[in-house]
Order: C-alpha cells, then sequence, then structure tokens
C-alpha cells in the first residue's frame, strides 16, 4: 500500500484543552514530478496551497532535511520564491521532509509573550518504507506515521517521548482536514 503523495502533517498537534487558534501555519508539501525535477514546497498560511508573501522573510531562515534512508537526514537547499520556499528532491522513492522554524518572538496584548517554533513535515512513498524512517533526533516536536491493519497510526514525540492524549489535525494533499486525538500511550 502507499501513503498518498505529499500527505502533509501540519505539525500542530497540540496537547488537548488547548484552545482553537485562527492563524498561520507552516506547511510542507512534496510535488508530484515534473520536467524540472521534483520540489517539496514550503507555505506560511492558513490553508495548505498557497503561501502568504507578506510573510515569506519572517520564514525564509527554515531548515529542511530530507530522509529517504532510515536515519539519513540530508540537509536541502532551501529557494526563496515570492510566496513559497522550495527545495529539490529525488525524482522517484519514499521521502520526509522535516523542517524547522524559528519565527520568533510573538507578544500580544494581555497575553504572555512566546516564542513560535515551526516543525513542519510531509511524507510521500510506500508504507513499509515510511514505517522504517526514523524521528530526526534534534527536532523537539515531531508526529511519526505508521501503517496498522485498520488504518494509520500517528503519533506525537516531544523530546523523543509520546505525547499521551495529543490532539491532531492533518491536512491531505487534497486539503481535506481531519482532527483526531491519541490515546494515553500517545498513539
Amino acid at each position: 500500500m502507499r501513503i498518498q503523495r505529499g500527505c502533509m502533517i501540519a505539525v500542530l498537534a497540540c496537547l488537548a484543552h488547548s484552545e482553537a487558534a485562527q492563524a498561520h501555519f507552516l506547511f510542507v508539501r512534496l510535488c508530484p514530478t515534473a520536467e524540472a525535477g521534483r520540489f517539496s514546497e514550503m507555505y506560511f498560511s492558513d490553508q495548505a496551497d498557497a503561501g502568504d508573501p507578506r510573510f515569506i522573510d519572517k520564514i525564509a531562515q527554515t531548515r529542511l532535511w530530507m530522509q529517504a534512508k532510515p536515519g539519513m537526514f540530508e540537509p536541502l537547499t532551501v529557494q526563496k520564491a515570492a510566496d513559497r520556499l522550495r527545495a529539490l528532491i529525488p525524482a522517484r522513492g519514499s521521502v520526509a521532509v522535516i523542517g524547522e522554524c524559528t519565527y520568533g518572538v510573538l507578544d500580544r496584548p494581555k497575553q504572555a509573550a512566546f516564542l513560535l517554533r515551526h516543525y513542519p513535515k510531509a511524507i510521500s512513498g510506500s508504507a513499509e518504507e515510511i514505517h522504517a524512517l526514523k524521528p530526526k533526533p534534534e527536532i523537539p516536536f515531531e508526529i511519526l506515521l505508521r501503517e496498522v491493519p485498520d488504518g494509520l497510526e500517528f503519533r506525537a514525540l516531544r523530546n523523543g517521548k509520546s505525547v499521551p492524549n495529543a490532539v491532531f489535525d492533518a491536512v491531505a494533499v487534497n486539503l481535506k482536514g481531519h482532527k483526531f486525538t491519541a490515546n494515553a500511550d500517545g498513539k
């Protein structure tokens, strides 16, 4: 079984009981192979299909890594476009792209200031190969995915440990959203 190409996991897994947010997020999309090759595109937007050009400079320092073989992370060269970031990836084969973006400190009236960091991730390929991929140890928050007999299992990791009762918001390649909650084991 193949996991749908470009399955995007908007790394928006929030702990249970958090408030809903209306904001922009960092999305990574693995595009199909075209004449110029195959690219990973990153958008900073409220939806996963187009970036907001007003914020491209705020995310331009984003670092991306590709994992095509378990545990081997290759840094990607990120190019800035008008409304997105792009990085060339192999034309074929299973791959995961994970990123790190320190957006900056947000200081809003009547709220505590906080450091906003994004850890976007996208996967594409066969379920068996995707299951063999490993978390990137330097990334403090990541979502793993594996095929189970009745579907797909998501697991949120914070500093390498499962997050119990995490709430997941996933956005598929067709931009349909799905919300689900982990159990006490973080699965």
